[in-house]
């Protein structure tokens, strides 16, 4: 009996120490993990020209031709793209944001001179000044208005800022549906249209690119992105490619019989 005992107590601290020092190699590998990721805290600006994006890291050249990895910030907001389109490249379900002083009827007063132009991005847990900046509506400028009691007495005119989709569009100006509100919204014929997109789908190679995060010295080739942005002088005016429709199998098979030898 007196073995037993022994024998299962020299078990039991076995897999005690077995247990103990898991733990200790497991919380040593946290504690390293988040010494890594607090590292990262010197504040560092690099300048150079975009070369690719992987996943969420871009690679950024600079100008002594060293690549630097910079890893995006979670605020899809904090990457910026900026250049200008010409009218002939803006085209129906395009997301613009305006701003304008609007009517007693619910119409801007004037010709709208900027038109912003964006992408939609998924935000669940967006901010109130992310929502009146990029969801669809019309968001109250002036603080009398943006206010729960002058919401609730319906429209009122003043300034806005007006953000949705273009559904139809003319020499005049655009359709826009702004969540529940669909609205006419007249362009002046010099206006300006600016491509402001959080995301990387119109950047090419050689793009100039400013970066301001964060990294862990000496290494200045891995950086945490505080902001980034990609401001180029292209003009974008060729019309966008739509995707070719799919024809129905009645159009196909139409299409068949139309090619078929006819009888003399």
């Amino acid at each position: 009996m007196g073995q037993l005992n022994l024998m299962y107590r020299s078990r039991c601290f076995g897999t005690f120490l077995a247990l103990t020092l898991g733990c200790a190699l497991f919380n040593s590998r946290v504690e390293n993990q988040v010494i890594a990721q607090d590292a990262f805290d010197t504040v560092i600006d690099v300048r150079g020209k975009f070369k690719e994006f992987s996943r969420n890291i871009i690679t950024v050249t600079r100008d002594d031709g060293t690549d630097v990895f910079v890893m995006l910030h979670e605020d899809p907001t904090r990457l910026l793209f900026s250049a200008t389109a010409k009218p002939e490249w803006i085209r129906v379900g395009m997301l613009v944001r305006i701003e304008a002083n609007f009517g007693p009827l619910g119409a801007p007063l004037a010709a709208i001179d900027t038109v912003e132009l964006l992408q939609p991005f998924q935000a669940p847990k967006a901010s109130h000044h992310l929502r009146e900046r990029y969801l669809p509506g019309f968001h109250p400028l002036d603080e009398k208005q943006n206010n729960p009691q002058a919401q609730a007495a319906g429209f009122r005119p003043g300034n806005y800022r007006v953000i949705g989709t273009i559904t139809g569009m003319d020499r005049t100006g655009i359709m826009v549906n702004a969540g529940q509100t669909r609205v006419q919204i007249p362009i002046a014929a010099d206006a300006k249209w600016l491509i402001r997109f959080h995301n990387l789908s119109l950047a090419e190679a050689g793009d100039p690119v400013t970066v301001n995060g964060f990294h862990k010295p000496p290494d200045e080739t891995q950086i945490k992105a505080n902001d980034v942005r990609i401001n180029v002088n292209r003009v974008y005016e060729t019309a966008v490619k739509q995707r070719p429709k799919k024809k129905t199998r009645a159009e196909v098979d139409k299409e068949k019989e139309g090619t078929k030898p006819q009888p003399e």
